[in-house]
């Protein structure tokens, strides 16, 4: 009787040892496949002349991101930065060794302490239509880097490789 009690408790953790397994697996996979589509966005943007583009098709886009997050229930994920990705973040930057969150909020234009990918989403959205608009107006004070680095963070958090 206890045998057949503890080869059922075995095989249930097991089971549930497997379940959480996968459950990562497709969570890491939806992450990446968001990463991609904001990639192709920048891109989209990054190669497009500021005035002359096409803000029906960048909508399109915009809203297809939208929808994957919400239809693949990753708008409420967590990205949370840790001392090692923040300072492999600031490679290449200078930056104060004794104040690494400041910094790294000023690099990457990120909170130090994490962000859900919906909100990041969002912000980034928020960035480019602020350029774009600054641009349009002649502002000196818009920076294109503001968008590009969000997207290098989103990149190296999910361990993908920076071209």
């Amino acid at each position: 009787m206890l045998e057949s009690v503890v080869s059922i408790l075995t095989i249930a953790g097991f089971g549930f040892g497997i379940w959480k397994f996968i459950k990562l697996r497709l969570k890491s996979s939806k992450l990446k496949r968001f990463c991609q589509l904001v990639q192709d966005w920048f891109d989209f943007i990054d190669k497009s002349n500021i005035d002359e583009i096409n803000d029906f098709e960048l909508n399109n886009i915009e809203n297809k991101i939208s929808s994957y997050i919400k239809d693949h229930e990753i708008e409420n994920y967590y990205m949370r930065f840790d001392e090692k990705f923040k300072r492999n973040f600031l490679k290449g930057f200078f930056y104060d060794k004794n104040n690494i969150d400041a910094e790294f909020n000023r690099c990457s234009r990120l909170p130090a302490e994490g962000i859900a990918i919906g909100i990041y989403w969002y912000l980034l959205i928020g960035e480019f239509t602020s350029f774009k608009s600054g641009y349009r107006n002649g502002n000196k004070g818009i920076n294109f880097g503001d968008i590009e680095y969000r997207v290098k963070a989103l990149k190296m958090y999910l361990g993908i490789k920076q071209e």
